[in-house]
């Protein structure tokens, strides 16, 4: 996800600084190059937080982030760097998360722990019906929004999406079955 996260940070460094409201950046990587029989639930490890909001530091400690990473396998623990960057930035109304649309998420099971909403920007979506489920999930429970290269989604236009590809992929298993 490094590009999608440095397209970010490059349009936010050129942005009037009065249009910005991060707070902090949190990064993650899935565990520091931890074994995939290693990683355990919330606790993967390989998280990263920038120590100002300084767009330059975000961008230092993304690429820390990234070379401390590398490798592993490709479902991502994404609702435990939520729930640091939570516990950590407690003044945050909300989070904004960029999110590999190709990448399952690990830790779902976390998701009703999460208590801000979550405003996700999906990379590598193709857009309807590839979007995956667990993205869409995370942005209704935690009365978020989803956006991806195409459409922005959130409130109604999100559960009827959810509902969309749900009947999408459950018709194209009807077929596959026959």
């Amino acid at each position: 996800m490094y590009p999608y996260t440095a397209q970010l940070l490059i349009w936010a460094m050129s942005a009037p600084q009065a249009k910005i409201d991060v707070v902090r950046f949190v990064f993650f990587n899935d565990g520091d190059q931890k074994e995939d029989a290693d990683k355990v639930l919330g606790a993967a490890g390989g998280i990263y937080h920038s120590k100002s909001n300084s767009l330059e530091d975000a961008f230092e400690t993304m690429k820390v982030c990234a070379t401390n990473g590398k490798g592993g396998d490709i479902p991502e623990n994404n609702i435990e760097a939520i729930l640091e960057a939570i516990a950590t930035y407690k003044e945050a109304e909300r989070i904004l998360m960029i999110a590999d649309n190709s990448a399952d998420v690990r830790d779902i099971q976390l998701l009703d722990k999460i208590s801000k909403p979550v405003h996700i920007i999906l990379g590598r979506s193709k857009g309807f019906p590839y979007i995956n489920t667990h993205y869409m999930e995370i942005a209704i429970k935690t009365k978020g929004s989803l956006h991806t290269a195409n459409k922005d989604y959130e409130g109604d236009d999100l559960q009827a999406l959810m509902q969309s590809v749900q009947d999408y992929h459950r018709e194209r298993k009807k077929k596959k079955a026959k």
